[in-house]
């Protein structure tokens, strides 16, 4: 009988099959390349409808892991080209010879995640004689470079935790061809166990044997690929190959363990046809589920210990037993003691999983024991609000009976291991779980895809308001990740597990639900991501982050709350109120023993860390803690804003374009989005009665109040702040969120039990619930939130802990209003200060130049006492830079002076002049502490200068110019970190002193400078100069002591000159095989040299 998929409706389903071929092309692999050459050609040969083939092939080298595929899609003509240009060691056009021993296979099988998704059918044939890079085997520059290529695709390095990555991103059956005896390898055999898979291992050298016995396999699959189906008739002949089969029960491996770990045992070969044909049916089957659009029932890793789940999702049914008082929790003798017992069953399994951490389990454990001795007041809680049911007790009915689930619990019996089983005991923790229909968008990680761990950062982008399901019929609703709403007939891409405030029975699952993280985290996970994954806190992250965006859209639509968005909205502030977990324990404790927030969580973790502290410690809502949330809100919505204007503003600068995100609104005072734009909150702090700021102000006669205003020195103007409320007070950003926080505080306070909606958007709300909470209060704390653009600016970070947030006395908004000032206006002031700089040099350099004297010593007294000038509280200094201006303008007086004079009086006036004057000026060192090599690109200029003075003293000058500079700092170094006591010594003057003070002066320019990335880049370069200079004059040492004596006086000459010619790391590894080469060569000691 043949084997068929068949799908509901009844017709055969044609999922397409992706055969990928990951061929090793290493120089070991030079006896069977051209047999799995013309294997892979024969397959490619024929066109396989449903069918697309991908060939990778693999090698690597020193520094080099190299990958090379066949193109995408690609027909039959390119994957024959493809294959017939395959050459051993040769990948991407470069040698690779494979260097170590181990291969770069991990690397190649990762390279798939590239080209398939999750939903995508994959069979892998992976061709290889040798194993992954495993640590235990070293690091050589081979296994380097993969791990490096691993990084750059955001891959694991551990080659199991990367083969793990695999398996969990793709739907993937993994054939290991192995040569060589690497069937024993441990990552070839999980490669293989865990997608359902074999190995297939040659047992025959004969390249044509292997060659037709795997295009049997291809044969078979071509024929499967257009019948989809199988006939275990015609099983091939598998001519010159065993079959391993790897041992189903073996424990999974999670990292690279040591080298006695990665020695396999329990797989069994099979060599017998008969054996062999069963496998092979096996394996074809699996690929006919591949192509039929099953999955195979893998073994399930994501949740650890799957015996947890299994003991959890028992103890949570008879606990809801026992509290419901269920007939069957009499007829199956539940009471606290069995409950205890299957609780301390859960924490041994617990304690089974390696991969939960001691702190997890110490949380869980005490959360489960709490649950545990609650059991009885849970039980009278509910008796007693189903004794007596009032319009407030109305049963949601979405979810299966207790004793409906009972039932199916008591139908298993096995403990899970496969996926499909793990899913069968958490369907019934969803038939009882009540959800919600939610469009929700996470932040992604490090490798471009979705955290589900963040829940907090989430963004909810719509909201079903349709009637609550269960989880159950939810996940029935789901198709390839997308939930559509059976009455809307809208798409969502997750669904949000709460409780109701009206049903009793599902209010107390909840809670008992959320005292079980594990298993919490399991259901909300699946939700999520469509796979068994656990995320402990993302219950309450979601739920928060849902109740935040229901608040932004109502109050955006700017109409009453309807019934069934009030119904949203009570239930998870309802749900978050009856959570058992540790939510957002740092923000609790903070309210508790502070009543502060913090900067470093997201809004919507704040709001759920607001509501436990309210339901837990009996606090109220009043105005401190009203003013403190709505500053978070506030500052967070700035920021937000601001990053949004600001990604729009360097978008629209790319294209050369205006953008209208990043523009101003209807009034020029607001930006689109109402927050008020710097430019007007700049213009409330200048009154009218000041000079204009443009260039028609006097800078040279006065300061202008606004410079002052900047810079600190005068106090803000009396009209600033009255003109800022008044800003404010017409922002429509500051009315939108002051009826989001009237509507959140509602929320928080309202009687969630009533079913009757009667709340409002508008101000007076709040301040019936809150009255001390003043208009005032709060527009203060939003032009806060506008002034210092980020939530941190209201904290201090402890300097010790890097953790801890303190928040300040008071916040002074004074400094962010001057650096607006000096912001808006720096074109201006900085034309001012250019002005008065300009008219400072001019009276320095005349000064200068009229400065005279028989000698050198009196001229620079001179010029000492005009080498700066002070204008409106500021001093000018002269500089050495200077010199060659004052110089020239000191000449040119000269022969101003005496136009008539003959040239020979001329030539000795000059003389004088450039003997005294101008010497000081470019050599003179008490006027200036700048070197004289300041000048040295002024050089051409100051020469003809200098023409008419004596040789010597042309000499003497020209002489100064040209010396290597140096230092003349005192105290901090300068930017390469030398001062007057630790100058350059020049590349080869390195010593470990100049080294160790080196750094050490740098190290406390980098503590006293607010530019502490960039002085640390810095610092690098640093350090990378001072090894270099460390490696040469090593390297020079080494010479002079080991090798002088061997060198005639023509090499010893020229390899001195050599040695001290370096002026730059460059140079020196430039000249560094020179050297090398002349110490070598005794040619040149001859009379040539000479």
């Amino acid at each position: 009988m043949d084997v068929e998929a068949v799908d509901k409706t009844g017709g055969t389903m044609s999922k397409p099959l992706n055969v990928a071929l990951v061929l090793d092309v290493s120089g070991s692999m030079s006896a069977q390349i051209e047999a799995m050459k013309r294997m892979l050609h024969d397959f490619c040969l024929v066109e396989r409808p449903g069918v697309t083939v991908r060939v990778v092939i693999f090698s690597e080298a020193s520094k080099f892991c190299g990958i090379e595929k066949s193109p995408p899609n690609a027909t039959v003509e390119s994957l024959l080209q493809f294959v017939d240009h395959i050459q051993l060691c040769q990948v991407q056009g470069r040698m690779a010879s494979g260097g170590d021993g181990p291969e770069n296979c991990m690397a190649a099988l990762y390279s798939l995640v590239d080209d398939y998704t999750a939903s995508d059918n994959v069979l892998c044939f992976l061709i290889t004689d040798n194993s992954p890079h495993h640590r235990a085997y070293g690091t050589s520059s081979e296994a380097q470079a993969e791990r490096d290529w691993l990084e750059q695709h955001h891959a694991p390095t551990d080659v199991f935790e990367a083969l793990n990555a695999v398996l969990d991103q793709l739907n993937i059956t993994i054939v290991p061809i192995l040569f060589n005896g690497m069937e024993s390898n441990a990552w070839h055999q999980q490669a293989a166990r865990v997608s359902e898979s074999l190995i297939l291992l040659p047992n025959s050298h004969d390249s044509a044997l292997l060659a037709r016995g795997l295009g049997a396999i291809m044969h078979a699959l071509q024929q499967m690929s257009t019948t989809r189906r199988i006939d275990p008739t015609a099983v091939p002949n598998l001519q010159g190959f065993s079959i391993v089969v790897p041992d189903s029960d073996a424990e999974l491996i999670e990292a690279d363990p040591d080298r006695e770990g990665l020695t396999a045992t329990g797989a069994t070969q099979f060599n017998s046809p008969a054996d062999i044909e069963a496998a092979l049916l096996g394996l074809l089957n699996t690929a006919c589920d591949r192509f039929s659009g099953k999955r195979a029932g893998k073994r399930c890793r994501t949740v650890g210990n799957p015996s947890v789940i299994a003991e959890l999702v028992r103890f949570l049914v008879n606990a809801m037993l026992y509290i419901s008082e269920s007939p069957q929790a009499t007829t199956r003798g539940i009471d606290v003691d069995g409950l205890r017992a299957e609780a301390t069953v859960v924490k041994e399994e617990f304690d089974k999983d390696t991969r939960r951490t001691e702190d997890d389990n110490a949380y869980e454990k005490r959360l489960l024991d709490d649950l545990v001795a609650d059991l009885d007041e849970m039980r009278v809680v509910l008796k007693t609000r189903l004794a007596a049911p009032t319009v407030a007790v109305t049963p949601v009915q979405c979810a299966v009976t207790l004793e409906t689930a009972a039932e199916y619990l008591a139908g298993l019996t096995e403990i899970p291991k496969t996926e499909d089983e793990v899913s069968a005991w958490m369907e019934i923790v969803l038939q009882l779980t009540m959800c919600r229909l939610i469009d929700v968008s996470f932040p992604l990680d490090l490798t471009g895809k979705p955290d589900f761990a963040d829940s907090w950062s989430a963004v909810i982008k719509d909201i079903s308001f349709a009637a609550a399901m269960s989880a159950s019929a939810a996940a029935k609703l789901r198709k390839e990740m997308t939930y559509k709403d059976p009455y809307t007939r809208r798409n969502y891409s997750s669904a949000l597990i709460t409780s109701h405030p009206n049903d009793p029975v599902l209010s107390a699952h909840f809670s008992a639900l959320s005292a079980l993280p594990t298993l919490q985290g399991l259901v909300q996970g699946y939700l999520v991501s469509g796979g068994l994954r656990i995320f402990p806190s993302i219950v309450p992250g979601l739920q928060a982050s849902t109740l935040l965006t229901l608040v932004r859209h109502s109050v955006k639509s700017g109409t009453m709350l309807s019934q069934a968005q009030w119904d949203v909205a009570r239930c998870i502030v309802y749900s978050l109120k009856e959570s058992r977990g540790s939510i957002a324990r740092d923000i609790v404790k903070a309210l508790k023993d502070k009543r502060e927030f913090n900067p470093a969580d997201g809004v919507p973790k704040l709001v759920a860390g607001l509501v436990i502290f309210l339901r837990r410690n009996g606090g109220e809502l009043d105005a401190h803690l009203v003013t403190r949330l709505f500053e978070e809100m506030s500052a967070g919505a700035v920021t937000i804003a601001t990053r949004i204007r600001e990604r729009a503003a360097a978008a629209a600068e790319a294209a050369e374009e205006l953008n209208a995100a990043s523009a101003t609104g209807p009034d020029e005072k607001y930006h689109a989005d109402g927050l008020p734009t710097d430019s007007a909150i700049a213009a409330c702090l200048i009154p009218t009665s000041w000079a204009p700021i443009d260039a028609t102000f006097d800078a040279v006669a006065a300061i202008h109040p606004a410079e002052q205003l900047a810079d600190g020195t005068a106090p803000l103007p009396d009209m600033a702040l009255p003109a800022l409320y008044a800003l404010i007070a017409a922002s429509s950003a500051f009315h939108n969120l002051k009826s989001q926080l009237n509507l959140l505080v509602q929320f928080l306070v309202a009687p969630l039990e009533n079913a009757d909606v009667n709340l409002s958007i508008n101000t007076a709300a709040t301040q019936a619930l809150v009255p001390a909470v003043s208009e005032s209060v709060l527009a203060n704390a939003f032009l806060e939130s506008v002034l210092l653009k980020k939530r941190s600016g209201r904290f201090d970070l402890d300097d010790t802990d890097k953790k801890t947030w303190t928040r300040k006395p008071m916040v002074d908004i004074a400094p962010a209003l001057r650096s607006l000032v000096r912001e808006e206006n720096t074109a201006m002031f900085r034309l001012y200060s250019s002005q008065r700089a300009k008219h400072a040099h001019t009276i320095l350099v005349g000064a200068a130049a009229a400065v005279r004297g028989d000698t050198p010593e009196s001229c620079e007294a001179a010029l000492k006492e005009v080498s700066s000038f002070s204008l409106l509280g500021r001093t000018y200094p002269l500089s050495r830079m200077d010199a060659p201006e004052v110089l020239k303008s000191a000449l040119d007086a000269v022969a101003k002076q005496a136009p008539e004079a003959d040239a020979e009086t001329l030539l000795a006036r000059q003389k004088q002049l450039l003997s005294t004057l101008g010497v000081v000026l470019v050599i003179g060192r008490e006027w200036s502490t700048d070197p004289p090599s300041m000048l040295k690109r002024q050089k051409n200029f100051l020469e003809p200068l200098f023409a008419n003075a004596s040789a010597e003293l042309r000499e003497q000058v020209m002489g100064e110019i040209g010396k290597q500079a140096v230092c003349m700092r005192v105290g901090s170094p300068n930017r390469h970190g030398h001062t007057a006591a630790n100058r350059f010594p020049g590349f080869c003057g390195w010593t470990a002193a100049y080294d160790a003070q080196r750094i050490a002066d740098f190290g406390i320019k980098i503590r006293t400078s607010g530019r502490l990335a960039q002085m640390n880049h810095r610092l690098a370069h640093i350090r990378a100069r001072l090894d270099a200079m460390k490696n040469w004059a090593q390297f020079c040492e080494a010479v002079r002591t080991e090798r002088w004596n061997e060198l005639g006086n023509a090499r010893r000459r020229v390899v001195g000159f050599l040695m001290e010619f370096p002026e730059s790391q460059e140079v020196a590894m430039r000249l560094k095989p020179v050297v090398e080469k002349v110490l070598v060569d005794m040619s040149l000691d001859g009379e040539r040299v000479e």
